[in-house]
């Protein structure tokens, strides 16, 4: 079983629902949930491999591992639905501390604060309820290969080069220095090889709604199809989901200009870029205003679903700014646009 496996069966506890939910209760806005999740699963594995593939670390992991009572998705996202989640919140907590340490718990909360701009508190609250989607996955793969702390080492050594592919580098830069990622260090990709991958990747699919969904799982090791709670091979039947106003597809107008700043962002390569691709931006912050007024006129169920797919557009885009800001500098003429995008699809993620 692959990491990604892994990471998909953890995500079945975090579909739409969940996250909407968990962003509702913390105050806060759908795509940073979606970003804090996308970081701290791969992170939380990144520390458990380094402390089980210590010496005599496997054993005392395994064993509170088996010790824990996780709920399976279903019943993970009937308790964080009806807001009962204090209890989850809590066990989540206190096993990971026990695993990890408390002082490594408060470093990644931290961390993930600084990263995702969950306030602190939340980023904690958010890495307890994050605990039965790491732990979960991890006891059910032990029990169903009756795995002893040896065979348990090795195959979390065998996943390092997987959960390194899987960590947003920017989350990775957060986390230098803390030892929290020692396990997968060799295997982390430098930030230009990355930056190659994503462009390699946006040259050779096809257009639409495919190719701007992809940058995020070679950024973030993840696809927003998992917070549809689909396996990933349901991923087209995923993007093939229309929102209507009128004729017009909201969805498909989305991922036309998800699209479109995906290729305006990624031919900022130097400073001296920025003016030639400004009016380029100015154009899809001017389709996303439009897209913003239809938005408006959906009903209620339409305006939920709407908002999932603009969280997970948000999450494929942010990664991109932050690139391209740290390219040209925060007092470049780019910045108010790109903040005016990133506003427009906080707005219209609800």
């Amino acid at each position: 079983m692959s990491i990604m496996n892994l990471i998909s069966m953890g995500m079945k506890y975090l579909g739409p629902v969940v996250v909407t939910k968990l962003a509702s209760m913390l105050g806060i806005k759908s795509p940073m949930v979606t970003k804090a999740i996308v970081a701290a699963l791969p992170a939380i594995l990144a520390a458990l491999t380094g402390k089980a593939t210590k010496s005599s670390g496997a054993g005392s992991i395994l064993d509170m591992i088996l010790g824990q009572k996780t709920p399976d998705p279903k019943s993970f996202e009937e308790m964080v639905a009806s807001g009962n989640v204090d209890d989850i919140r809590k066990s989540g907590l206190e096993g990971l501390m026990g695993m990890l340490g408390d002082s490594n718990v408060d470093t990644l909360s931290k961390a993930l604060s600084r990263y995702s701009g969950v306030p602190d508190d939340g980023a904690k609250t958010l890495l307890g309820l994050l605990s039965p989607a790491a732990i979960g996955p991890l006891k059910t793969v032990v029990e169903e290969k009756g795995l002893d702390a040896e065979g348990f080492a090795s195959f979390l050594e065998e996943q390092k080069p997987e959960i390194a592919k899987a960590m947003p580098g920017d989350f990775a830069r957060e986390l230098e220095g803390t030892g929290l990622l020692d396990a997968i260090q060799d295997h982390l990709p430098r930030p230009a090889a990355a930056v190659r991958e994503v462009q390699q990747v946006a040259e050779n699919t096809g257009g639409g709604m495919m190719k701007w969904l992809l940058p995020l799982v070679v950024i973030a090791g993840l696809g927003w199809y998992f917070f549809g709670n689909r396996a990933p091979e349901a991923m087209p039947e995923a993007m093939d989901q229309s929102v209507m106003v009128g004729e017009v597809d909201l969805g498909a107008k989305l991922g036309s200009v998800v699209d479109g700043l995906s290729s305006s962002l990624g031919a900022i390569k130097s400073p001296d870029d920025a003016t030639a691709v400004l009016p380029d931006l100015q154009k899809w912050d001017s389709e996303l205003a439009s897209l913003n007024d239809m938005a408006s006129q959906l009903p209620d169920t339409a305006k939920s679903s709407f908002g999932t797919m603009v969280s997970n557009a948000l999450a494929t885009l942010q990664p991109l700014i932050e690139t391209v800001l740290a390219t040209v500098g925060e007092d470049s003429a780019l910045k108010p646009i790109l903040d005016g995008i990133v506003a427009k699809l906080n707005a219209m993620a609800g």
